[in-house]
C-alpha cells in the first residue's frame, strides 16, 4: 500500500470500518500518520444516547440512557475511555485533532472497576485523585473541540469527579449539548468560556446535584463579580429569599442561561428539554416556585437571541429517545 498515491490511500482509511480503524493505523507508520487525524476527529466513548434502557426487566421499569438511573457501565467502555485518556497524555498533538467530543462521565464503583488497576481504583471502589485528575487534564487539552455531546451520570452529591476540573473547558465549542446532573459550576465552565462563539445550545433535562455553594464558588475561582454572574433579575426565589436558596437542593439547573444573556449573538439553534408533571399534585409547591423561576430564564434568553435563532425546540414532558445533537457546520 506504500506505493499507492497519498490521495487513495487516504480514501482507502476513510473507507476503513470504525473499528478496524485503529488496527489499520497500527499496520504502518504512514498509515498512523494519515489516519490518526481521521480516528481522532470523532470521538464518542458514551453511553447516554442508547435510548430507552430497562432497569428492572422484573417489572419493565425503563429510562431514557441519559437518565442519572442508567449508570450501569456496559463491558469494555471505561476502559476505553481510560485508553483514550491515556493516549492523549502520552501524545498531546492527538487532542488537538478532535473535533467531535461524546463523553459520558459515570463514577467508577462497580465490581467491574474495582478490578482495573488502570482507573487507579482501590477497594470498596473508591476512585484515586490521580484518576480523577487524569480525566480533567485531557479534558482540558481538547481545545479544539467544536462538537460537544457530554453528560454527567451521578446522583452523588460527593461525587469524586467533581474534583479539580479547569475552567474554560472546550473553548472551540460552537454546539454544545448538556445532559444528566452535574455541578453548576462544571456546565458554567463549559458555558461560559466563549458563548459569542456558540451556534448550536442542547440543555436535555440538565439537573444540578444539591449544592449551594456552586455557583459562588465559580465566580471565586474566574474572579468574576461583575452583574453578569448574580442571577437575581430572573430569579424569583433569589429576590424573596436571598441568593443560596436556590442552589441548595437538587433539581432542573437552574440561573445557567440568565449569564449568557446578551453575550450569544450567533446563536442559531437552541434545544431545551425539561421532564414536567404527569398531574398536577405531583410536585411539591416549592418545585412549582422553581419551575416558574426556570420558564422566565427560558424566556428571557429566547428573548435576548430572537434575532439569530433559526430553530427553537422546546419540550416538556416524559423522556422519549431522541437524536443525537448536529454536528458543527450542519445547523
Amino acid at each position: 500500500m506504500d506505493n499507492l498515491p497519498v490521495e487513495l490511500v487516504l480514501e482507502i482509511v476513510e473507507s476503513c470500518p470504525r473499528n478496524d480503524l485503529p488496527s489499520l493505523c497500527l499496520t504502518a507508520r504512514f498509515l498512523y500518520a494519515i489516519g490518526n487525524p481521521i480516528l481522532y476527529k470523532h470521538v464518542d466513548l458514551s453511553i447516554h444516547n442508547r435510548g430507552q434502557v430497562m432497569i428492572r426487566p422484573t417489572d419493565g421499569f425503563s429510562q431514557s440512557s441519559d437518565s442519572y438511573w442508567c449508570t450501569q457501565v456496559p463491558a469494555g467502555s471505561l476502559l476505553r475511555q481510560e485508553s483514550f485518556i491515556a493516549a492523549v497524555l502520552g501524545n498531546p498533538g492527538l487532542a488537538t485533532l478532535v473535533k467531535s467530543f461524546t463523553w459520558t462521565l459515570l463514577r467508577p464503583h462497580t465490581k467491574e472497576l474495582i478490578r482495573n488497576p488502570l482507573l487507579g481504583i482501590t477497594p470498596p471502589g473508591a476512585i484515586s485523585r490521580r484518576a480523577i485528575l487524569r480525566i480533567w487534564d485531557a479534558f482540558h487539552r481538547l481545545t479544539g473541540v467544536e462538537t460537544l455531546d457530554l453528560a454527567w451520570l451521578s446522583r452523588d452529591h460527593g461525587d469524586p469527579l467533581a474534583d479539580g476540573y479547569s475552567n474554560g473547558l472546550f473553548p472551540a465549542a460552537i454546539s454544545i449539548r448538556l445532559s444528566g446532573v452535574m455541578h453548576y459550576s462544571f456546565a458554567a465552565s463549559i458555558l461560559y468560556n466563549n458563548p459569542a462563539k456558540l451556534e448550536h445550545l442542547e440543555l436535555d433535562n440538565l439537573q444540578q446535584v444539591g449544592k449551594g455553594c456552586d455557583h459562588f464558588l465559580y465566580r471565586r475561582t474566574n474572579h468574576r463579580q461583575d452583574y453578569q454572574q448574580r442571577p437575581s433579575v430572573w430569579n424569583s426565589e433569589i429576590r424573596r429569599y436571598g441568593s443560596l436558596l436556590p442552589f441548595g437542593s437538587a433539581g432542573p439547573m437552574q440561573n445557567l442561561l440568565g449569564p449568557l444573556i446578551g453575550r450569544c449573538p450567533n446563536l442559531r439553534a437552541l434545544t431545551l428539554r425539561k421532564v414536567g408533571q404527569r398531574y398536577h399534585t405531583e410536585f411539591p409547591i416549592e418545585s412549582q416556585a422553581k419551575d416558574e423561576d426556570l420558564y422566565h430564564e427560558f424566556a428571557l434568553f429566547i428573548n435576548s437571541v430572537k434575532h439569530t435563532l433559526r430553530h427553537v425546540v422546546f419540550e416538556q414532558g416524559e423522556r422519549t429517545g431522541r437524536p443525537p445533537p448536529p454536528a458543527a457546520g450542519d445547523l
